[in-house]
């Protein structure tokens, strides 16, 4: 479980949301959020992102889920990956400045930002990894921790996922791997299909064909098909979404 070393021990769930938002969406600064210092709080400036903190509640409790969920591999003398919150937004931080860079590469890299000068110690490599994927799963909302496959198949395209981050695979790649561009012939070359997608919605899906709805927290699982259980996943963090929309208008090369 993630918690905070300086001064008195304190849980998981004791981070600053602003600070999370600017690093995940390059929210500005803003002088009233800090001189209000209500990170809890949504901000009085219209202009200010501020404002949507309470429709990110939701995430929050994501992100104190998945902070919790961290447990560090403790050796005597050895530090663990992640001893903050600082620590977790600083390495999602790093990911986003160099998207480009191999998941080994990555992992070198802030270990040797760890060693520092002194040969300080580090954390063991199977510890770094399960902080970067960590950071993974609270910036992109995958998850990516387990070797396994996905063995059912999406509404659009029924081949198997695999849900790894390969060491030679940056995120970037990741993100290519996982949401490649999608035809669907069946709608493109029906002359119906514009009223179609207009008048496609969860609930006629539910009521007319018969589906079941989930929510889930894997983006990649959106719009997931369990044809033997008729079960349609439903991926539910639109103000996510939204948020990733709003940091892609102002920096187009993010994936």
């Amino acid at each position: 479980m993630l918690f905070f070393t300086m001064g008195n021990t304190q849980s998981a769930s004791s981070f600053d949301r602003l600070s999370l938002c600017r690093v995940l969406w390059g929210w500005p600064d803003c002088s009233i959020c800090d001189r209000q210092k209500t990170s809890n709080s949504a901000c009085t400036e219209s202009t200010c992102p501020g404002n949507r903190l309470k429709s990110l509640e939701p995430f929050f409790q994501y992100y104190e889920d998945t902070a919790a969920s961290y447990v560090p591999e403790l050796r005597p003398g050895i530090p663990a990956a992640l001893s903050s919150h600082s620590d977790l937004f600083s390495l999602i931080s790093y990911m986003k400045d160099n998207p480009s860079l191999p998941r080994q590469q990555l992992v070198r890299d802030i270990l040797d930002i760890r060693r520092g000068t002194h040969n300080a110690p580090i954390p063991t490599d199977a510890d770094q990894n399960r902080a970067l994927l960590t950071a993974l799963k609270v910036m992109a909302m995958m998850d990516c921790s387990s070797s396994g496959s996905f063995t059912t198949g999406s509404l659009t395209n029924k081949s198997l996922q695999n849900s790894s981050w390969a060491l030679d695979c940056s995120y970037t790649g990741l993100w290519d791997e996982n949401f490649p561009p999608k035809a669907c012939p069946e709608l493109e070359e029906n002359p119906s299909s514009h009223t179609i997608q207009v008048n496609l919605s969860a609930r006629k899906l539910a009521k007319i064909g018969g589906l079941k709805l989930t929510g889930t927290s894997d983006l990649r699982n959106h719009l997931r098909l369990d044809t033997k259980s008729g079960t349609l996943e439903i991926y539910h963090y639109t103000s996510v979404l939204k948020e990733h929309l709003y940091e892609t208008k102002h920096h187009p090369h993010l994936p």
